[in-house]
């Protein structure tokens, strides 16, 4: 296999090159783990499964690869060890609940660990976890291999013989966005670059999640799944509004953080939002499994507005102005920059002192990441049929606090991940049972 752009992952044996674990350092601040969690109506054959996620590796080659650091310029290797290594375990047992929480919380050792994990916890029927590292991909890519997954695990039921072409030639770069813009489009891109570090850095007031300690341990997750009903009332209210589902639960925990922090009348009421670039592709989607997101900062000023209709009005206008302007390219220019012009390891060096000042001073706001609806009809294994499925974001160390929201069949998932020795979980559930509160309802 031939070499592949590793920009997007630091080893844990180069800790004293490139910082602590993780994307550019990051792992102080959350620990990259993205997970799938996949109900099912019947049991899953497990050695059919087994089979699909090796094949999945050469599929998408990046997957079954390891990096291999350069000071100038890294790039991933096809790792030797895949056939020995543990891709998948089955694990029978009377507790799923606790057993996926386990399985979820469990470090990654990326010398050791492949980049994907797959767990099936079997009770009376089955539940399929996925984990996989936000080195490879983000949330749009957690999703487009566990279709990846079902779609060669259902071609196996028919042809057990069956092998998937590897995908050798799709870019997992930048570049398959950057080039749908004309020279015009870049330079408004830079502008809008400038005004979302305007908008982040000043005023310096700001607000985050309360956090008694920097101690990253006790780590577990906090869920809320949004029903049927309370998200056909969102519906009904965004179209009167004209206002999408990602406003309202942008709306609520605005106004559910509002509630829980108490902020100063001059502080500004700002979030991190996610959002996934494939936005601008024809197809949406990438050649190839890859990061392909960014953030956009969303702020509403120091007023909440009285009613949950007000702080809409107030979060509608200030997202459609953001999406009317290139909406979540303002980092992609500085970025670009720093990672073309620099040698790979000062850029690291860099980009993990900005991310580290922001965090640290209180900058970054907390993050909330729609990770989108899943597809039913891509999600298909055949037999067994999928009940029910949501994603998670990665477990976040304070002062950074992220959650996560994922959508599949007119329901939706809110988690997120944390420390319970740095921030109390009582807290986080009555921040997360204020958000239900505040969203419409039938």
């Amino acid at each position: 296999m031939r070499k592949q752009s590793a920009q997007h992952m630091i080893p844990p044996q180069f800790r004293s090159v490139f910082g602590d674990q993780g994307v550019f350092g990051m792992r102080r601040f959350f620990d990259g783990q993205l997970h799938c969690i996949i109900s099912l109506d019947s049991r899953i054959d497990e050695s059919q499964l087994a089979k699909a996620i090796r094949l999945t590796l050469d599929a998408e080659p990046v997957l079954g690869c390891q990096f291999i650091p350069r000071w100038w310029r890294p790039y991933w290797q096809r790792r030797v060890d895949l056939d020995s290594i543990e891709l998948f375990h089955l694990v029978e047992t009377t507790q799923p609940g606790r057993e996926i929480l386990k399985f979820m919380v469990t470090p990654t050792n990326l010398s050791e660990h492949p980049l994907v994990r797959c767990r099936v916890f079997r009770a009376q029927l089955d539940t399929l976890c996925i984990k996989i590292d936000h080195l490879a991909v983000d949330a749009g890519g957690a999703k487009e291999y566990a279709y990846l997954l079902a779609s060669i695990y259902r071609r196996l039921s028919d042809d057990p013989s069956f092998v998937p072409k590897p995908n050798v030639n799709g870019r997992r770069s930048m570049r398959q966005l950057g080039e749908r813009f004309s020279f015009l489009d870049k330079l408004r891109i830079i502008r809008r670059s400038f005004r979302d570090i305007t908008g982040l850095c000043f005023p310096r007031a700001y607000w985050a999640f309360p956090s008694y300690s920097a101690e990253a341990s006790e780590p577990t997750y906090v869920l809320r799944h949004i029903s049927r009903n309370q998200v056909l009332a969102m519906k009904q209210l965004g179209e009167k509004h004209r206002a999408t589902i990602n406003d309202m639960m942008l709306t609520a925990i605005f106004r559910a953080l509002f509630e829980i922090i108490r902020p100063n009348p001059p502080v500004p009421l700002r979030l991190t939002n996610t959002v996934d670039l494939r936005r601008y592709l024809p197809s949406g989607k990438t050649e190839a499994l890859c990061n392909l997101s960014s953030f956009s900062y969303p702020n509403i000023g120091s007023e909440l507005g009285s009613t949950f209709e007000d702080t809409l009005m107030k979060v509608r206008d200030n997202m459609n102005a953001r999406k009317d302007d290139f909406f979540g390219l303002g980092d992609m220019p500085l970025g670009i920059a720093i990672f073309k012009c620099l040698p790979f390891k000062w850029a690291c060096a860099l980009f993990q002192r900005a991310w580290g000042q922001m965090i640290t001073t209180g900058i970054l706001p907390p993050d909330f990441t729609n990770m989108g609806a899943i597809d039913p009809e891509q999600l298909d294994f055949g037999a067994p049929k999928v009940t029910a499925t949501y994603l998670t974001a990665g477990r976040t160390f304070p002062p950074f606090f992220g959650m996560g929201l994922s959508g599949f069949r007119e329901s939706l998932t809110l988690s997120v991940g944390f420390c319970q020795t740095a921030v109390q979980k009582p807290l986080v559930e009555r921040f997360f049972d204020q958000i239900i509160r505040e969203l419409p309802a039938l």
